[in-house]
């Protein structure tokens, strides 16, 4: 049904104009709905790596007013935020989603008729928009309209935060079963941060209970197994491939999936699986990596990766949460800070920069009605 819209005329939110220049502002809210919109009222939003690099490095994913983007036309300033949950708060007629239904947003966008888009891999689309970071408008605005293609509604009982962390895990779920590790398999993964921990928890849900971890870090060691690694190494002062190797069965273990993206990290990944083991990296890299093709020759290894997510990734993960495979006390335990909208470049941005090590995720509050746990 369409509802009565009584938003207001002005509303908050946080836009990017460049580097280190993101301003929150009183912007004219959207107008009425086309068809097969919706207006959503944002309700939790996640900080990602890659808004703290477009902040600091950028703008690289964003179009400049130059060159607007080509699907979306859109250009800077851009609204940020991309790993959002809300409420939906007026529907199209066309739309077949409830007034008040809380939805998890999957702000992927593409031309559903390239190459790609035809072999179901929107997420290489040729002309692939993210709503943002390339597109308009983000989650850090109080009401928006989206496109209901991009809503998932959430189960009963799940609550809007669980709903912001989705995009994080649908791109750890997508790696993960790209990959095609099955259940009583071994996995090692490189690097703790929000991603690798989030591959971690989508190795379990499927069944994976031996999980290797390598972090440099010590402060992340402790939320690693808490979340479920079974071992975590520190590879500036242990042989991890060699470790790996004695752990598992003295052959190493079958995948190795990389969140880090340094030099390093495939070096040793690619050395520590076993023979006909796959080497996955689900990382953004800053330089063409080394790799020593022997090592894949002599021992039947196998590299593959893939970008974000695809068709099918949120409605894997919301199933795994509703089932209990992925758990709602790991859930919490990725979100390591709350804050508030205006809190966004000190208590969030900033504070990733100076202590990113002591984070998981960031998540922001921008509709105010949502409660806010005491003490975070």
């Amino acid at each position: 049904m369409l509802s009565e819209y009584q938003g207001q005329d002005q509303v908050r939110a946080y836009r990017y104009h460049g580097n280190k220049d993101i301003r929150l502002e009183t912007i004219p809210a959207q107008g009425e709905l086309k068809e097969g919109e919706i207006r959503l009222s944002p309700a939790w939003c996640g900080i990602c790596g890659t808004d703290v690099h477009e902040y600091l490095h950028g703008p690289v994913v964003p179009p400049t007013k130059e060159n607007p983007h080509p699907l979306t036309g859109d250009t800077m300033p851009i609204i940020l935020g991309h790993e959002f949950s809300g409420t939906v708060t007026e529907v199209h007629p066309s739309v077949d989603l409830k007034v008040g239904s809380f939805v998890a947003v999957e702000g992927l966008l593409a031309d559903d008729s390239c190459y790609a888009c035809v072999i179901r891999k929107r997420n290489i689309c040729d002309q692939s928009a993210f709503l943002g970071l390339s597109a308009n408008p983000g989650g850090l605005c109080e009401s928006i309209v989206i496109p209901a293609s991009v809503c998932h509604v959430l189960p009963d009982g799940m609550g809007l935060e669980a709903g912001a962390l989705i995009e994080p895990l649908a791109v750890a779920w997508h790696a993960v079963s790209n990959a095609g590790i099955k259940a009583g398999q071994s996995a090692i993964v490189f690097g703790a941060g929000p991603i690798g921990l989030a591959v971690m928890l989508c190795l379990r849900a499927k069944g994976v209970s031996q999980i290797l971890m390598s972090e440099p870090s010590t402060a992340r060691h402790a939320q690693a197994i808490e979340m479920g690694a079974r071992h975590v190494f520190d590879p500036t002062k242990v042989d991890v491939s060699g470790k790996a190797n004695e752990i598992c069965e003295g052959l190493g273990p079958d995948f190795a999936f990389d969140a880090s993206g340094v030099q390093a990290t495939i070096t040793e990944g690619i050395k520590a699986i076993r023979k006909y083991g796959m080497y996955y990296n689900i990382a953004l890299w800053s330089a063409p990596a080394i790799i020593d093709m022997h090592d894949m020759l002599y021992y039947g290894k196998t590299i593959k990766s893939d970008l974000s997510f695809s068709k099918g990734d949120f409605e894997a993960v919301i199933d795994a949460i509703n089932r209990g495979l992925i758990t709602h006390e790991s859930l919490n335990s990725m979100i390591t800070s709350r804050i508030e909208l205006e809190e966004l470049e000190e208590k969030g941005i900033q504070e990733l920069i100076r202590n990113k090590e002591r984070h998981v995720k960031i998540l922001i509050r921008v509709d105010r009605t949502q409660p806010m746990p005491v003490g975070v």
